[in-house]
């Protein structure tokens, strides 16, 4: 994404110039700031459509995350609980090894039983619903029970008029 490299333009430069004269130093926060914390803005409101969007389609399947209070849900990462039995390792080979996507795995108490989804970054819708039906391929091919149709939830979220907004639309 073209803003976002800007901004780490912007971000390097004003470590670069840190210890510039104060008057320097002033005219070039201001810039930062003028350049720099729209594009902030826009990016972090991508990254809560895609963890919206995420949320939603593991709702669709009939799983739950790991985060139970909807304050706290992470924009960049969703961990998705697997149900009792079966082995959310075993589940991340098969993805691996059927579509060469790699998902986070579960952490100390939660190793084998959880997956991680990670949707921050240089990271796009498209991307996203890659992701998303990757993952829900792999319910299938892993024999995981699930209810059908999370992609297509969080496809619906993410063209919705008042999600789309700011995002990058075809014309015609």
């Amino acid at each position: 994404d073209r803003g976002e490299k800007w901004c780490y333009v912007c971000v390097c430069v004003f470590v670069f110039f840190c210890q510039a004269e104060d008057g320097i130093r002033d005219r070039l926060v201001t810039g930062v700031q003028t350049c720099a914390l729209p594009i902030f803005e826009n990016v972090f409101a991508r990254h809560a459509r895609h963890g919206e969007a995420t949320r939603r389609a593991i709702e669709t399947w009939g799983l739950e995350t790991v985060c139970r209070d909807p304050r706290e849900h992470s924009d960049s990462l969703t961990a998705v609980m697997l149900p009792d039995g079966v082995d959310a390792d075993a589940y991340r080979r098969v993805v691996l090894d059927a579509f060469n996507m790699s998902l986070g795995n579960g952490l100390s108490k939660l190793q084998g039983k959880v997956f991680r989804i990670g949707h921050l970054g240089d990271f796009n819708d498209l991307m996203l619903v890659a992701t998303l039906g990757g993952v829900e391929m792999g319910f299938e091919l892993a024999g995981v029970p699930h209810a059908k149709g999370g992609v297509q939830t969080a496809m619906d979220y993410l063209c919705d008029g008042d999600s789309a907004k700011g995002s990058v639309r075809a014309a015609g």
